[in-house]
């Protein structure tokens, strides 16, 4: 944990001081004071229709409150001369964009940095204008202490090309190191990086002007920081003493002079030199007079937190737990705790929540060392302080646009969630363990379908200016200004309908006691994989909640990696090395029952696992494929992203118009088709045709099969198939029948909202796509997950035409049967391999690719009516395609 004065001194840049303070109640300042009121008898002297003189000094009166800081009656005055400017926008434009501008730095001084947003974003809705570029380096400013790192990047690049910062030197260096703190945010060594190269160029346009010793000290320690986080601790020693020999020559002491001595002290006990650490630590205390100041103050609680961090690397855990106490009630005005068990309620922690994590998770850390010293009740006190920083995780969540949190989700969250699945392990406790699982993974996807949900709570004209503004954002090659609308339109409707609010992060993870009702007659296996360690956790209705510790990741990736090689070469011998190893280290210490039906929700590389495809057994010399042990042949196998993914299918059903939707776009192609003949999936066509002899079905083949067919039509449906091709580059895709542009994208899907109960894509490598930390994998198939389709069908390689048709057409015709789409999957999975011919079409290259994530209920379709077919269906020579081969081409 680091400490930095940068934002402060970037503030002074855009009219405000160089120390960022909260809010106080007196004046600092009585002769400023003074001038506040008369300027404020002077405008309540003047009628509201005297726009000008009356706004100027309510203006000025915001300046005198903000020099005394009193920083509220500093917004609610210059509030005031806002709302008198925009009667007329026209004539005040200036003076409007001056006030919206003072009143967001008002704001961002006292830490509400969402709302000082709106403000900004007010100016940057104005532009072009003389405001526009320091609204935006605020916004960037902004943001990074929000941790919405993406979005701050944007501000900064945006702000760069606009004045002052593209034409003077000085603001130029002054944005480079606010971009450099931004990084540095982030807490990661790639950000690290990053910043030492900005700091580097910040030093250097500094060194261009007399009288930048301040800011270029300030450059070189954050430079120190950087270092350090990278793990160059020579550099980081060189650059932070540099910084200290430039502010004896200034006389700097006090808080300036405290960051400086903060980030000696943690590059020391980085180097493994603690004494000299707590030294360094006791020095910044001492420099910020801690005595004379009353909490909050964050230089304090970042000084108590780094000591707690120190006192546990030295075995002494119960000073840990007291300066971690500490370090919260420093950070939180409210927060006065009895004892150092208390931890603050999630109503305390109003700012500062990345702070406030990294204080929680140390607290935490110091409640394990001391219940490994033998004292096993801090195992509870560790696990409830998670919880609190859950609470924080679900608070921040809904304050911040979905699509800017990837970076924190993925990396820094699931740390903390992963600590605390560690110490529930500990602890014994299923539970809790249960609990933190769930929240490790999938956050994002299931954000996004209780936000969709979380519409039912809006009246229809405010829910179709947010779905606009939604689609304006994220659309390709979307302006800052338009992502920054949709956050100011969002936390207007966050305000004004808190129902909501409330809804759109959704409900926490199930209680255990439900998951009979989520799970069934079925046995769940939930992985996690962490760096060292692979925990199973196990449920089945006669043997309740159970953890299981399996073999690390080291033990079993090569087998991996030599299994899925081995499953993509259907021509090579097939490796039941590897298959049996997997089942003996995965699968065989869970003790499960004989035969059955799995409901597996993967973790890390396990989401590259087709699980029917490992080996019980060493097959019998002799068998061909079809015939070996598989595990599909024992068990009834489907996935999930989450249980609570699970539970949210189930709420969701039913919603459709009880047909099908087929599609094939390529199915067969014609010399003069506008796509190339060698796309052609000619089976795809016998799937459709069979869809459509078991359920009431509309089918769009190769030209109707279109992207505006596809936007018009595919929402209403209660199953959609796709016969078509995939691909995984920029995000995901999959062919339709266009000549401009054929491909459909996992970003168009955004504006989609699914009443599917199933979606199955019968294309290669629907499965795969970027492994996202701590969410699973951006696959195509997830991308329907996301908008509502609570049921997916998707495949894991790229998979055969034929095989494929045969399998899915088996499933049809099991789901017409009553049966839940994992089931019939797997019904269809062995079938498939009782009546295959040729023995070569056994390898599991052609029947495991395909599986299933979702909810294994039967799909409600409506008795086969009135199927409608175009008339290009019609005309199609049938007979020829049926007599094509029956192992066709691979699906790509």
């Amino acid at each position: 944990m680091k400490f930095t004065l940068l934002r402060p001194a970037l503030l002074g840049l855009c009219l405000l001081c160089t120390v960022m303070l909260t809010a106080q109640e007196e004046w600092e300042d009585p002769l400023a004071r003074t001038e506040y009121d008369s300027l404020l008898r002077l405008a309540e002297n003047y009628p509201n229709d005297s726009v000008s003189r009356k706004s100027y000094l309510l203006h000025q009166a915001g300046r005198r409150a903000y020099a005394g800081g009193v920083y509220q009656l500093a917004v609610d005055a210059t509030r005031q001369a806002l709302m008198l400017r925009q009667t007329d926008e026209q004539v005040h434009m200036d003076g409007l964009l001056v006030s919206a501008f003072n009143i967001g730095s008002y704001l961002s001084t006292m830490g509400n940095y969402s709302e000082a947003n709106d403000y900004y974003t007010m100016v940057i809705d104005r532009a072009p204008n003389r405001k526009e570029g320091v609204a935006l380096f605020q916004l960037a400013s902004n943001y990074g202490a929000m941790g919405r790192f993406p979005a701050g990047e944007r501000a900064f690049s945006a702000a760069a090309k606009l004045p002052p910062f593209n034409d003077d030197g000085y603001s130029a260096a002054m944005l480079k190191q606010g971009a450099a703190l931004l990084q540095l945010d982030k807490n990661s060594q790639e950000g690290a990086r990053a910043a030492i190269g900005l700091l580097e160029e910040a030093v250097s346009l500094f060194e261009e002007y007399d009288d930048t010793d301040a800011q270029i000290m300030q450059a070189l320690y954050q430079s120190g920081w950087a270092y350090s986080d990278v793990g160059n601790y020579e550099a980081s020693i060189h650059q932070l003493k540099k910084a200290e020999v430039i502010a004896d020559q200034l006389g700097v002491e006090g808080w300036e002079r405290a960051p400086i001595l903060t980030n000696l002290g943690l590059t020391y006990r980085r180097m493994g030199q603690p004494e000299r650490a707590l030294a360094y630590y006791r020095s910044a205390l001492a420099a910020e007079e801690v005595e004379e100041l009353v909490p909050p103050d964050k230089a304090v609680a970042t000084d108590y937190d780094n000591i707690s961090t120190l006192m546990l690397s030295l075995g002494k855990p119960d000073s840990a737990l007291h300066y971690a106490s500490k370090a919260l009630s420093w950070r939180l005005p409210d927060f006065k705790p009895a004892s150092a068990l208390v931890n603050p309620s999630v109503g305390q922690m109003t700012e500062g929540h990345l702070d406030l994590l990294i204080y929680l998770s140390d607290k935490a850390r110091a409640h394990r060392a001391i219940a490994e010293r033998g004292d096993t009740e801090h195992y509870e006190y560790a696990l409830a302080t998670y919880r609190r920083a859950d609470e924080l995780l679900d608070r921040m969540r809904q304050n911040q646009l979905l699509e800017d949190t990837r970076t924190y989700w993925r990396a820094d969250a699931r740390k903390l969630y992963e600590e605390a699945i560690d110490i529930a392990k500990a602890a014994g406790d299923p539970v809790s363990m249960f609990y933190f699982l769930e929240k490790a993974r999938a956050r994002l996807l299931l954000d996004e379908l209780s936000a969709t949900r979380a519409e039912d709570h809006l009246p229809e004209d405010v829910l179709e200016r947010l779905q606009a503004a939604v689609a304006s954002s994220r659309r390709p090659g979307s302006s800052t200004a338009e992502s920054l609308r949709f956050r100011s339109l969002q936390d207007s409707v966050f305000a004004a309908f808190p129902a909501y609010a409330a809804a759109r992060v959704g409900s926490p993870p199930p209680d255990p006691a439900q998951l009979g009702y989520i799970i069934g007659n079925r046995t769940l296996i939930e992985f996690f994989v962490g760096k060292d360690q692979t925990v199973a956790l196990v449920w089945a209705a006669d043997r309740g909640l159970e953890f299981i510790e399996l073999a690390p990741p080291s033990a079993w990736e090569e087998d991996l990696r030599l299994f899925r090689a081995s499953l993509l070469t259907p021509g090579e011998d097939f490796s039941a090395q590897s298959a049996s190893n997997l089942y003996q280290q995965l699968v065989v210490p869970l003790e499960l029952p004989a035969n059955g039906a799995l409901t597996i929700v993967p973790d890390g590389d396990l989401y590259l696992l087709p699980f029917g495809a490992l080996l019980r057994e060493a097959p019998s010399p002799g068998d061909s494929y079809q015939y070996w042990p598989w595990l599909a042949r024992s068990y009834d196998i489907h996935y999930a992203f989450s249980v609570q993914l699970l539970d949210v299918a189930k709420q969701q059903r039913g919603r459709g118009n009880g047909r099908a939707l087929a599609l094939a776009p390529v199915a067969h192609l014609t010399g003069g088709d506008v796509l190339p003949r060698k796309l052609e999936l000619p089976a795809t066509l016998r799937t459709l045709r069979h869809l459509a002899g078991v359920f009431p079905t509309d089918t769009l083949v190769n030209a109707a099969a279109n992207a505006a067919a596809f936007r018009e039509k595919v929402d209403d449906y209660s199953l959609i198939h796709l016969g078509t091709h995939a691909y995984l580059d920029e995000g995901g895709s999959f062919l339709l029948h266009d000549a401009v542009n054929p491909r459909y994208s996992a970003e168009q899907l955004t504006a989609h909202n699914f009443s599917a109960d199933l979606v199955v894509v019968g294309a290669c490598e629907t499965g795969l796509g970027e492994a996202l930390y701590g969410e699973g994998v951006a696959s195509l198939g997830r991308g329907f997950a996301r908008r509502g389709a609570p049921g997916i069908a998707m495949s894991l390689w790229s998979i055969n035409d034929g095989a494929t048709a045969d399998l899915l057409n088996g499933m049809y015709d099991e789901l017409a049967a009553g049966k839940g789409p994992s089931a019939a999957l797997s019904a269809a999975g062995t079938r498939y391999r009782d009546e295959v011919t040729n023995p070569a079409f056994g390898h599991p290259y052609y029947w495991a690719g395909l599986v299933y994530y979702g909810p294994d209920m039967a799909i409600d379709l409506g008795r086969r009516a009135g199927v409608r077919w175009p008339w290009a269906l019609g005309v199609l020579g049938l007979g020829a395609v049926l007599l094509f081969l029956r192992r066709g081409r691979q699906l790509a």
